[in-house]
């Protein structure tokens, strides 16, 4: 099935009511046209026949109803929302009218009307699935459509014909040649495609100029457009060989859509052969959409065989090298594909993938997605939301490289054809990170160390700080970075930061803190009951901080040690208690994993009251800097001051004591 190469697998079961002797004669010629897919066809004959009945209400609502699922396949949801109105107002006793005439009220961005009609719907079929499906698509498109993204949206007038134009690839380094697919035809001596009333669909090249215009498309040479249709283009980054779709004939209902591959000789595309990425139990089903990846080595595709999730799902093949042949097909799971139709794959330069599905959550029909990575690395799909996408079908995405702009194919409303070429850029959005590299211990800067920004896109950048511990990075759109920190005699020291979903400028202030091998550090809010040592739920928050350092210096032996005030408590020592406090933060380090061998806990009760650093005479200016917080010394402030002195020696802290831990295999 072709239908503008789109394989718009929408059209739903409905139930065939009894109808009179009359009826089926008055619409026959129109149900075999409906029957075979020829939907413009059927659309004349059925509106010739209601024009002629007056008291029929019965036919004239089951006629009402086949034209507007006539113009509900052609995405005309302009004409099908006026005849499934005709067919809700006839009280034609198919269910489905409902539904279809509110997918159509929200294709036509009329929300409101069509949240009305999904309720009205509700009360028939309470239990349809794609009744919070398409609220939940009403109330998206509502809220983006107030917030749209930054990107900027354009109609290609210099592509685009009265018929379907759609699904282009660059076609040389420079990205100034372009191939893509197009109903167009110039002659009186053309094929229709029944289904679409449209001529059958072609592959088409342009050139731009140094002005940004595209040349008049031109017709590829016979061994690329055979009699059949042709469409969905993919070209290798060497730009050697083209893999596209063909179906050898136009039938809403055949699956010999197949992938083929051409190979240029010089300036000119070769003769095409079918790609079999399938085997032959698979034959009579469809194959569509190839999407080559950057290196060569993987081919996606979207395919309809049952051993799918859904309707179309997208498989892919690999091979070892570009010399190998193709593997077997895998689908690409789950996180990708559902129970509706995920199509039209592309991978970007940088391996990104997108695809186009009606089965996740969005404005409606086919919306663009793409594969991001979340912090922790797993992949996770992001809508690029209004207006890359729009409430009609939105797919066939291709980037220029190194730019975030590029083309996308949409009927939306403003299209000049069926489907059009449009054109989005994203303009500029500057993302920066600066801060001071600080010793955790002192709170003083540390001058002359370098500093990586690595990204998730596999970029590293360097920066070495200056005289007041600053760096400063520049940072991408749609990426995460951790900014890691390395220096004799500290700890490594990092920051996560992520741009994903930012679509205003930002600056990003984040100071980073390294902490010295050769003075402990304290461990903020390790928090207890008194005369208790179970962690309270204060403490995870700081201990998590912990596990992460330990995984971050993976070669470091510490000693977790507990310190308690000068109070004496009663049933045990201060060095006793604070001792399995110790105990019990490095259980709870060993339960994240941290092997015990590295972890050395110590309770010193009140034997080592704490020394007044640079940060703690900044937090307590009554407490002189190297103080050393004695109980005589205590004893002797002010009553108010007391306490806080006794809180600030109530401590957990880390000490580094080697730095060759080496885990036995």
């Amino acid at each position: 099935m072709f239908t503008s190469m789109k394989i718009r697998v929408i059209l739903a079961l409905f139930v065939l009511l009894p109808i009179s002797l009359f009826s089926q004669k008055i619409t026959e010629k129109a149900d075999a046209a409906f029957k075979a897919g020829q939907y413009i066809k059927a659309i004349d004959l059925y509106r010739n026949a209601y024009s002629k009945l007056t008291e029929e209400i019965d036919i004239k609502g089951k006629i009402a109803y086949k034209v507007g699922i006539c113009f509900r396949v052609l995405s005309k949801p302009e004409l099908a929302e006026l005849w499934f109105a005709k067919a809700v107002e006839l009280k034609y006793p198919n269910p489905l009218s409902y539904l279809y005439y509110a997918e159509a009220l929200r294709q036509d961005q009329k929300y409101d009307e069509a949240i009305e009609q999904y309720v009205n719907y509700k009360k028939i079929v309470p239990n349809d699935e794609r009744i919070e499906a398409g609220l939940k698509s009403c109330h998206i498109a509502k809220k983006w459509e107030i917030n749209p993204s930054k990107y900027k949206i354009v109609n290609n007038a210099y592509l685009n014909t009265d018929k379907s134009d759609f699904a282009l690839t660059f076609a040389d380094s420079a990205e100034t040649q372009i191939v893509f697919t197009s109903c167009f035809h110039d002659s009186t001596d053309i094929k229709i495609n029944g289904s679409t009333g449209q001529p059958l669909a072609r592959l088409f090249s342009s050139t731009k100029d140094s002005k940004g215009v595209w040349s008049t498309p031109n017709l590829l040479n016979e061994s690329i457009n055979s009699d059949g249709e042709q469409g969905s283009p993919s070209i290798s980054s060497d730009f050697k060989e083209m893999y596209f779709t063909r179906c050898i004939n136009s039938e809403l209902t055949n699956n010999t859509c197949k992938i083929y591959l051409s190979k240029k000789n010089g300036d000119v595309w070769g003769d095409a052969e079918q790609l079999k990425v399938l085997s032959i139990a698979f034959d009579t089903f469809a194959v569509v959409q190839p999407a080559i990846s950057p290196n060569g080595l993987k081919l996606y595709f979207s395919t309809n065989i049952p051993k799918g999730l859904g309707g179309y799902d997208i498989w892919y093949v690999e091979r070892k090298t570009i010399y190998d042949k193709w593997g077997d097909p895998i689908n690409a799971g789950e996180i990708i594909n559902t129970k509706g139709d995920e199509m039209y794959p592309y991978v970007r330069y940088d391996n990104t993938f997108f695809f186009s599905s009606n089965g996740h959550h969005g404005m409606g029909g086919l919306d663009i997605f793409r594969i991001n990575k979340d912090p922790k690395n797993k992949d996770q799909i992001v809508n690029l939301m209004y207006p890359m996408n729009s409430t009609m079908d939105d797919f066939g995405i291709v980037y220029e490289k190194n730019a975030e702009r590029g083309f996308l194919s949409s009927n939306r409303k403003g299209s000049k054809g069926y489907d059009d070429i449009w054109q989005f850029t994203l303009p500029p959005i500057h993302f920066n990170v600066s801060g001071f590299l600080k010793n955790e211990a002192l709170g003083t800067p540390i001058k002359n160390c370098k500093i990586k920004l690595i990204g998730n896109d596999g970029n590293v950048s360097e920066y070495e700080t200056d005289s007041l511990g600053a760096y400063h990075f520049s940072l991408k759109p749609s990426t995460n970075y951790v900014v890691m920190a390395s220096l004799k005699g500290f700890l490594n020291g990092k920051a996560k930061i992520s741009t994903d979903g930012l679509e205003e400028n930002k600056e990003f202030k984040t100071d980073i803190f390294m902490s010295p091998l050769d003075i402990p550090v304290e461990l903020p809010n390790v928090l207890y009951d008194l005369g208790k040592w179970d962690l309270r739920p204060e403490s995870i928050v700081s201990l998590e901080k912990m596990v992460e350092l330990m995984n971050d210096n993976p070669n470091i032996i510490v000693e977790l040690s507990s310190h308690t005030d000068a109070h004496p408590i009663s049933k045990m020592t201060n060095v006793e208690l604070s001792q399995k406090r110790a105990q019990s933060v490095v259980d709870f380090l060993i339960k994240k994993g941290i092997d015990t061998a590295r972890l050395v806990p110590k309770g010193y009760g009140e034997t080592r009251p704490r020394k007044v650093d640079r940060k703690i005479a900044f937090l307590y200016p009554f407490l002189p800097e190297e103080t050393v917080l004695t109980k005589d010394y205590i004893e002797k402030m002010p009553a108010d001051k007391r306490d806080i002195a006794h809180q600030i020696n109530r401590r957990t802290e880390f000490k580094v004591i080697s730095t060759n831990y080496s885990k036995v295999k």
